[in-house]
């Protein structure tokens, strides 16, 4: 990867983890994220739960859109640490250190590395990218954020570990078994 998308992407992970985002209190982090995507200038919201949703459009270099299937990437808003936690960071030549850095402040950032690569390389999308920052992955969250944007773009035909098809009309399992992570 180009080494000015590696530096910037350095620099919005530890934007994004100054901002404190506890798991059930990611709202702020949520607001700073659909911003920069904003500036970005994507089509960005924060849904009914509180998730950062963008999107990409197909063809975004000019091409014609196709009935390609939309893709989502997800990265989680929320952390396991409480809030008033010091968000001091700590940086040396080749580490950086900090409560929530690297989970999941890097994932958040990245969601913007993959959007600044694609427009460096100028990839034209046979279908929407969804770039999505989602909250309540942690803990007691159970992943509730990541259900209303996985529900949008159902797979018809695929199978979860628990048996449900993809799609159905109850709550979206999760990729993962129970126990698995």
């Amino acid at each position: 990867m180009d080494r000015q998308i590696v530096a910037q992407v350095l620099e919005m992970a530890m934007s994004v983890q100054q901002v404190a985002a506890p798991t059930f209190a990611e709202g702020q982090r949520a607001a700073f994220v659909c911003e920069r995507l904003l500036e970005e200038g994507l089509e960005a919201h924060i849904d009914q739960v509180g998730n950062v949703l963008a999107r990409l459009p197909a063809g975004e270099a000019g091409a014609q859109q196709s009935a390609a299937r939309p893709v989502i990437v997800s990265a989680h808003l929320d952390t396991v640490f409480p809030a008033g936690t010091d968000l001091s960071l700590a940086r040396s030549v080749d580490k950086i250190c900090g409560p929530g850095i690297g989970d999941n402040s890097m994932g958040v950032a990245g969601l913007f590395g993959l959007l600044w690569g694609l427009r460096q390389q100028n990839k034209v999308l046979p279908g929407d990218l969804w770039l999505v920052a989602n909250v309540c992955e942690e803990g007691l969250g159970d992943l509730r954020g990541i259900a209303p944007p996985r529900a949008r773009t159902p797979q018809p035909g695929r199978r979860h570990p628990r048996g449900q098809p993809d799609g159905h009309a109850g709550r979206p399992q999760p990729d993962h078994a129970p126990g698995e992570r």
